[in-house]
């Protein structure tokens, strides 16, 4: 049976460090650094006096996150993952300051837990991690086909361009579509098997197809974050806005672009 969090600790994490606070019972803060690698991650763990009423709060910072918060899962220790954006607003404006510190970030993920309890980070699937990191292969190398495509078009213009120079240049753009048609076919391949008859369902609606059916279903862990469709489309960034206030303000709507990109 799952206990109620008595205890949020928030944790601000860097490249190099785990800056880690929450508050003693007499309401002052307590603040702890750890290294940010297997045996800080470690440490932080053993030193967690009740685990299991334990919530740990902190906001998406990528790969530097991430070991935190699988050895976390692992340990059968609550963690929540928070856009950035979810915790910014709300920092500045519980905590009313005008510094910055990493301290100070982590007091307020620590606030932010206490206040709203927010849901618990779900490992996903393997075969999920599978295609993130697929995919973000896809993205460095379709930047490497723009920066090569630049660079023969700039050789174009040359008064005496090196046929050397052309050559390479050429045989590396063709080595790197090459390389972003087999990923990409690739990623395909393991999104039919992590979701298997979502990927079909996604594919069956007009004008989804395997590439657009693989992001929605990457970006929103397959629908399964999700109670009804406005929840949806809010996190996808296509929901209508409003901007009114009183009688004087009434700014015109628009689509709320803060989905991911």
């Amino acid at each position: 049976m799952n206990q109620i969090p008595s205890l949020f600790i928030g944790i601000d994490v860097s490249k190099d460090f785990l800056v880690v606070a929450y508050r003693l019972a007499d309401l002052s803060w307590k603040v702890i650094k750890f290294k940010n690698d297997a045996e800080g991650i470690a440490l932080f763990i053993a030193s967690l006096v009740e685990p299991a009423t334990t919530q740990v709060i902190l906001e998406a910072t990528g790969t530097y996150s991430m070991k935190l918060v699988f050895a976390l899962c692992q340990s059968n220790i609550k963690v929540s993952v928070l856009n950035p954006k979810q915790s910014k607003g709300f920092i500045q404006g519980v905590l009313l300051s005008t510094t910055k510190t990493d301290e100070k970030d982590a007091c307020g993920l620590a606030l932010y837990g206490e206040v709203n309890r927010p849901k618990c980070f779900v490992v996903p699937d393997e075969k999920i991690l599978q295609v993130k990191q697929l995919q973000n292969l896809v993205q460095q190398l379709k930047k490497q086909r723009r920066s090569l495509g630049n660079q023969l078009h700039a050789l174009s213009f040359h008064p005496c361009p090196n046929e050397y120079v052309v050559n390479m240049t050429t045989e590396n753009l063709e080595r790197c579509e090459a390389q972003i048609i087999q990923t990409q076919q690739l990623i395909c391949q393991v999104s039919e098997e992590a979701f298997n008859h979502a990927f079909e369902l996604a594919r069956s609606v007009v004008g989804i197809g395997p590439a657009i059916a693989q992001a929605i279903l990457m970006t929103t862990n397959a629908l399964q974050d999700f109670d009804n469709s406005k929840q949806l489309a809010k996190f996808i960034g296509v929901c209508p806005t409003q901007f009114e206030s009183g009688t004087s303000i009434k700014g015109r709507g628009s689509i709320a672009k803060t989905g991911d990109p």
